[in-house]
């Protein structure tokens, strides 16, 4: 759960300060995600302007330690730390959104094909006032 915990945040971090390299941002929020469903999902989280709904032309899960990372067991809870809050305040207009997909999906399909047939389970549009008003909690399905 540390190890989830550790990678969350730093690719958190990473992908926050594309563009931001001289940034260094403290953990201010949590983000707890249920998996009610009875498959394991992988996440992906990005800050975006709201009409880019488009996947990373990069391949995101590159090795299976960073899967096995990015992964929310089935009928479980993991608790995503960063910088969220600092993150909405400095990035005008961007939402975070959040991809899930199926572990069997990452582990067996080519990420060029997820990405241009949109293979994922369902995409979250949050803004700083949406996760707020659902208490910092996000359950799927």
């Amino acid at each position: 759960m540390k190890a989830l915990k550790r990678f969350t945040l730093f690719v958190c971090i990473i992908t926050s300060f594309y563009g931001c390299p001289d940034r260094e941002l403290e953990i201010d929020s949590t983000i707890e995600f249920t998996n009610n469903s009875d498959e394991v999902i992988i996440y992906y989280e990005e800050f975006k302007k709201p009409n880019d709904t488009a996947l990373n032309s990069n391949s995101y899960f590159p090795t299976s330690q960073q899967i096995e990372m990015a992964s929310i067991p089935a009928d479980d809870v993991v608790f995503i730390e960063g910088p969220y809050v600092s993150l909405f305040e400095s990035l005008e207009n961007e939402v975070l959104m959040i991809f899930l997909f199926s572990k069997d999906t990452i582990d067996q399909v080519p990420w060029d094909r997820i990405r241009d047939e949109y293979l994922i389970l369902r995409r979250y549009d949050l803004t700083l006032e949406d996760l707020e008003a659902m208490n910092w909690t996000i359950e799927y399905p």
